[in-house]
């Protein structure tokens, strides 16, 4: 990307700032700000300026497999031997160990009902030598969001590029349309299991003062003026007071909730003693459940660690031919278990040699958690000889080719437009519902892409340090 031509903007940055400003606010590319005062709330979501661009062939490999990585973690999820096995060397995290306890106690509940799933897989472009290929970082299974925002941008995106005459190619993206197709597909399926039920609404469960309340909110828009469904929104704290359960019926006043959509719950933070109750009765109930907390455990480190295993890949899809099966397991960034075992300690030691090799990552959801470099070295050295260190696992370090671009942030001199090398993270939405084996629902659709200056290690959008992209497709 070369630099900008400036002639159109006699204040140089500062108008180009505000013009990319105006422009992504006016698509609603927006935060909750909860420490602001009354009416001064808003904030805009740090973004790039421009879309990034990304070879075709290479987003269309991602967007083929995600039919199978819905297949792979629709089947696990059920498996609870599986789970079972793979969980153990975990269960010493208090957090895995309550959700588990959850998800024993309440797996005849779950077996009764139909499982829907909202999935994204974050992927990197990783370069080694002169091959260039996308590797998956990770699988979301909770809290998937920004689907809306995500659409917002690429709109933005279009408009800014067209001031410059730039004429940007973005793949389809209808993230937000078949979310809100999937939970009105949920309620419809609820209905159809439990014919007694009158009024039914979504229940959006979400924590107080959310910084991502734009987001939800243009989601309950979507659902009550195209799908034409009431939708509730309420944080785990409330659930504890108002929620009420009849015959395994969830109860919010006398609205009977169809289907719990978690845009909160990854976190340890997120659960007082009376939520883990609330959260207990939730799996325990008919309500659907996005996800429910075997679907939640699946996106841990440790199985997804697993789930790189080309034996698993076997067992679980086995109905793919080998061809595709290998396609997926390319797919695979190289993942390995730190357990207390000698492959364990092998690769341990591995980290603290060649802790450029590596990314450490603990069994939690949300950005800012992983361990880089001397942070990586001194973790390891004190997780030497501890079962705690099976909680962990090492990721390869993914080389991702750096992209220019200028960035929009609150954080930012806006007197101060620089080009700035970014990479990408890119993310596919898959969505399903299944009644037992038997798929009614199986779609992949749109994308969410983030972008980071190229010395940030980890982080995600809400914190500053990620800014919120789109795709310029280029053959």
């Amino acid at each position: 990307m070369s630099s900008l031509d400036l002639s159109l903007f006699p204040d140089g940055p500062a108008s180009v700032y505000r013009m990319g400003h105006t422009m992504l606010a006016r698509e609603g590319v927006l935060f909750l700000d909860p420490a602001a005062p009354v009416g001064e709330s808003q904030r805009q979501i740090p973004c790039t300026l421009f879309p990034s661009p990304l070879s075709s062939t290479h987003y269309k490999s991602v967007l083929d497999m995600q039919p199978m990585i819905n297949t792979l973690y629709r089947r696990v999820s059920r498996d609870y031997m599986f789970l079972e096995s793979t969980l153990q060397s975990v269960l010493g995290d208090e957090f895995i160990k309550r959700l588990w306890e959850i998800c024993v106690h309440t797996q005849a509940a779950r077996n009764t009902r139909s499982a829907v799933g909202l999935l994204r897989s974050d992927y990197m472009l990783h370069c080694s030598g002169h091959e260039c290929s996308m590797k998956q970082v990770e699988v979301n299974t909770i809290s998937v969001s920004l689907a809306t925002m995500s659409q917002r941008v690429q709109i933005a995106h279009k408009h800014i590029s067209a001031v410059f005459k730039r004429t940007p190619a973005p793949p389809l993206n209808q993230a937000a349309e078949r979310t809100a197709d999937l939970l009105a597909l949920a309620n419809l399926e609820y209905i159809h299991t439990v014919p007694e039920a009158q009024t039914t609404s979504i229940l959006i469960v979400v924590t107080e003062n959310d910084t991502n309340f734009y987001d939800q909110n243009y989601m309950m828009a979507l659902l009550q003026s195209e799908q034409h469904l009431p939708v509730i929104r309420k944080d785990l704290e409330e659930l504890v007071r108002c929620m009420r359960v009849v015959d395994r019926r969830i109860f919010i006043g006398d609205t009977e909730i169809s289907v719990c959509y978690y845009r909160i719950g990854y976190d340890p933070s997120h659960y007082s003693e009376d939520v883990w109750r609330v959260r207990a009765m939730l799996e325990g109930s008919k309500a659907l459940q996005i996800p429910d907390v075997a679907m939640q455990l699946c996106g841990t480190k440790r199985m997804q660690q697993r789930l790189t295993d080309p034996e698993t890949l076997d067992k679980f899809l086995w109905d793919s031919s080998k061809e595709e099966r290998n396609k997926l397991m390319n797919l695979f960034a190289k993942q390995f278990s730190l357990c207390n075992s000698p492959e364990g300690d092998q690769m341990a030691k591995d980290g603290i040699t060649h802790p450029d090799l590596w990314v450490l990552k603990p069994q939690r959801e949300g950005g800012g958690n992983n361990y880089f470099g001397q942070e990586l070295v001194d973790m390891l050295k004190r997780l030497e000889g501890k079962e705690e260190r099976g909680a962990y696992i090492l990721m390869e370090r993914l080389r991702a080719p750096l992209t220019p671009n200028y960035l929009i942030s609150p954080r930012h001199n806006k007197d101060c437009l620089e080009l700035t090398n970014t990479i990408q993270e890119i993310g596919v939405f898959g969505f399903y519902i299944a009644r037992g084996d038997k798929l009614s629902h199986d779609v992949t659709a749109g994308y969410l892409v983030r972008s980071k200056g190229a010395q940030t290690e980890d982080g995600g959008v809400s914190s500053g340090r990620a800014y919120m992209d789109s795709l310029d497709l280029v053959d």
